[in-house]
Parts: structure tokens; C-alpha cells; sequence
């Protein structure tokens, strides 16, 4: 359309060429090197914007189906830090046991279990920080309302950020 000058520079994310970004002047000889290296500069960073969009969409998607899996799995899921607190649990958990999250989330693991199984249940869970996964079989564990509820229960060791987690 008349242009005498144009500098085209690729927009490459994910090192894959996404696209380019066009300056033209109907002057010519209109740009120098500064504004090549400026539109350079400007297509880096334009290119690392994309990336970091589409990164968090993927963290949004992986955070749904999180969402979901912990709202509607029918088998009980607790995660438990290396200092034996609950750090998440599943919905089936709060149903089970009578207890909202707050009174769960934060809590001792230990205390949940009767008192006949807490240092079984200390024991057990320190050798499962040490790498052991366990099939540890019929567990009591204590209802909110004062109940016993008899679980088959296994574990093994997670790493979440880095930090090593027991998966109940």
C-alpha cells in the first residue's frame, strides 16, 4: 500500500514462530538499526506476554479439574505435611467425618485417629516420609459426632512444591 520501509520481526513463543510484528513508513530508508533493535526488543517481550497467558490459562484449566476431582471423587483423599498437619482433603472427607474445613484443614492427622492407633499411626506415617508406600489396611478413625469409622487405607510419599507430603 505505498510503503517504502517496513522491518517484519517474528514473534516466536515456545519456540515456535506465533506470528510477526510490522512497522512500515511510506518514507524510505525510515528506520535505523535502533528501531530494529527496539522492535526486537518489543516482539521479546510481546512473545513472553503470549507465553505467560497461555501459562496461565493452562494453571486455570489444571485448577478446575483439581477443583472437580476434590469436590466429587467418592473415595476419601487427605494430604498431609511432613509436620503430620492436613494440608487438603476431598469433600467425601468433610461428608464422612461430619467436620467442615476449617476444623480439618490445619489440624493434626493424628488426631483424628483413635486413641488406641495414634502412635501406630505416627510411626507408620514417618516411615511413609522415609519413602515407604503402604497398603496399611482397616483403619479406625473418629467422626465429629464421637463414631468410629472403619477405612481401608493406604498411603504413599508426594513431593508438592517441593515439599515431601503423605498422600492418604
Amino acid at each position: 500500500d505505498g510503503l517504502k520501509s517496513d522491518i517484519v520481526v517474528p514473534l516466536i513463543a515456545k519456540g515456535q514462530l506465533i506470528g510477526t510484528v510490522n512497522v512500515g513508513s511510506y518514507e524510505a530508508n525510515h528506520f535505523s538499526d535502533f528501531d530494529l533493535d527496539l522492535l526486537e526488543r518489543f516482539s521479546q517481550l510481546t512473545a513472553l506476554a503470549i507465553e505467560n497467558s497461555l501459562l496461565v490459562e493452562e494453571l486455570r484449566a489444571l485448577g478446575d479439574k483439581y477443583r472437580k476431582l476434590m469436590s466429587s471423587a467418592t473415595d476419601l483423599i487427605l494430604i498431609i505435611g511432613y509436620d503430620g498437619t492436613i494440608v487438603e482433603c476431598d469433600q467425601a472427607v468433610f461428608r464422612l467425618f461430619g467436620y467442615g474445613p476449617d476444623e480439618i484443614i490445619g489440624k493434626e492427622f493424628f488426631g483424628f485417629t483413635t486413641p488406641a492407633r495414634r502412635d501406630h499411626a505416627r510411626r507408620t506415617f514417618y516411615r511413609i516420609l522415609q519413602g515407604d508406600t503402604m497398603q496399611i489396611g482397616e483403619v479406625p478413625y473418629l467422626r465429629k459426632d464421637g463414631g468410629i469409622v472403619y477405612l481401608d487405607t493406604d498411603a504413599t510419599l508426594v513431593n508438592l512444591r517441593d515439599d515431601p507430603c503423605v498422600l492418604v
